[in-house]
């Protein structure tokens, strides 16, 4: 072999070499730039300055947290609170309605008491009335009583056959015929006169009403 031809052969075998060398180098640079990028995203940098390494797997949420995100955020202990404040709530208020009720039944009750009273009082004042007037108006309270004793029996007819109804209409009947007797002529005819009435009835009594149901 000529000294030529090797010197060929060797700046052949040498610029192969080079040119591996180089594909090769390329490579390495390549995978060192791809896995530097892989860390440069792996890595995070915290407000603080700190760089920390990226979660790579997504956290896993459970399924009660997801429950709670989606129902909203449950505090321990919140639903016995809440139950517990609305029970307090419906006892003050049927506390304050039963305090409300006695206080309307004790106004009613005072009322009554007051009535009684004012009824009593209307009683002492024409007891004392007819004591004062008995003297003059003796005859005509003597009258008043005999007429009521000698209508028992017919009352008592009335209320024995069941008949109190008609009693009740044939008194209204003789009523009117006493309001057109006197209105024509001035006279009654089962009343007395208006004199005798004012001087001897004029003290009305109010009656005693009933008491109210607790």
């Amino acid at each position: 072999m000529k000294p030529n031809s090797v010197n060929i052969y060797l700046i052949f075998i040498l610029g192969i070499l080079i040119v591996i060398f180089a594909i090769f180098k390329q490579i390495m640079s390549s995978d060192t730039n791809v896995e530097g990028m892989k860390n440069k995203d792996d890595e995070i940098v915290r407000p603080d300055g700190h760089k920390v390494r990226r979660r790579k797997k997504s956290a896993v949420i459970k399924e009660s947290m997801m429950e709670n995100y989606k129902e909203g955020i449950k505090i321990p202990g919140l639903s016995k609170i809440t139950k517990g404040i609305s029970t307090m709530k419906n006892g003050i208020k049927k506390t304050t309605s039963g305090i409300s009720n006695i206080f309307k039944k004790l106004g009613k009750f005072f009322v009554w008491i007051g009535d009684t009273f004012v009824s009593l009082f209307s009683y002492v004042v024409c007891g004392f009335y007819l004591v004062i007037k008995f003297p003059q108006c003796f005859a005509w309270y003597g009258l008043e009583v005999l007429g009521h004793v000698l209508y028992i029996p017919f009352g008592f007819f009335f209320w024995v056959t069941g008949t109190r109804k008609i009693e009740k209409q044939i008194w209204n009947m003789i009523e009117q015929v006493d309001c057109f007797c006197y209105s024509t002529t001035g006279f009654h005819l089962i009343h007395y006169s208006d004199s005798i009435i004012k001087k001897c009835y004029s003290c009305k009594v109010k009656p005693f009403k009933k008491p109210p149901k607790f």
